[in-house]
């Protein structure tokens, strides 16, 4: 399970899987996503890797992840440099926040491939819809499940819905992720109301990354509108 795995790996643990020089360009990302918004959720924030140099930026910026260690470790770090950051411990299927509470959802690294089935995935992105308001955007992405290389692991190993859930070890520990390419992707956001998507590639760091960016419609109830690009 993911959360096993975090919290056996911890704070400590999970900040030596990044490299500063990654930290920095996925910040630089972050903040221009977020140029021009009003209130910031960083969705899985960990230990508050992006969501404090988002706030130390001057954002207004909230954090939520399902695991408390690193939340406890997140609440330290803000306190310790005085930021005014808010987090909470809770689930991205279960959003604890009122509707349209956000101009900008951001999940970034990999949570997302963490949610073992299509329910928990459109269940999570349909809270995300909810709890941003009309005109937000929300920027998600994960490892690209549509490179060669992994698509062969996966015809070879892969399990679950479509065969899409792979295994993988990390210092020691083992967890499953769901590797979306751009049809499955599509296809999990495809019942999806009130928002227009994209599902398209970005290198981030020197790695293409697959992506899905959101954008809150103005009425309630309408069936989502999007495309796979590049």
């Amino acid at each position: 399970m993911a959360d096993d795995f975090y919290r056996e790996l911890g704070p400590a643990g999970l900040a030596a899987l990044v490299e500063a020089a990654k930290t920095r360009a996925d910040v630089a990302l972050a903040r221009r996503l977020c140029r021009g918004a009003g209130r910031v959720l960083d969705l899985a924030c960990g230990y508050g890797r992006i969501a404090l140099p988002l706030a130390a930026a001057g954002l207004a910026v909230e954090g939520i992840d399902l695991d408390a260690g690193l939340i406890a470790q997140a609440r330290r770090d803000a306190r310790g440099r005085g930021l005014p950051l808010r987090y909470r411990v809770g689930d991205m299927r279960a959003l604890p926040y009122a509707d349209g509470s956000f101009e900008r959802v951001l999940c970034l690294w990999s949570s997302f491939q963490h949610l073992p089935t299509r329910r928990d995935q459109r269940a999570c992105l349909a809270e995300v819809v909810r709890v941003l308001a009309p005109g937000g955007r929300a920027y998600l992405e994960m490892t690209d499940g549509g490179t060669p290389a992994i698509e062969r692991r996966l015809a070879r190993e892969g399990r679950g819905p479509g065969r899409r859930i792979a295994r993988w070890r990390l210092h020691g520990a083992e967890i499953s992720c769901y590797l979306h390419n751009q049809h499955t992707l599509s296809h999990a956001l495809a019942p999806l109301r009130g928002a227009t998507w994209t599902v398209a590639h970005r290198t981030v760091h020197g790695v293409r990354r697959l992506t899905a960016e959101l954008v809150r419609d103005g009425g309630p109830g309408r069936q989502a509108r999007g495309r796979a690009s590049g």
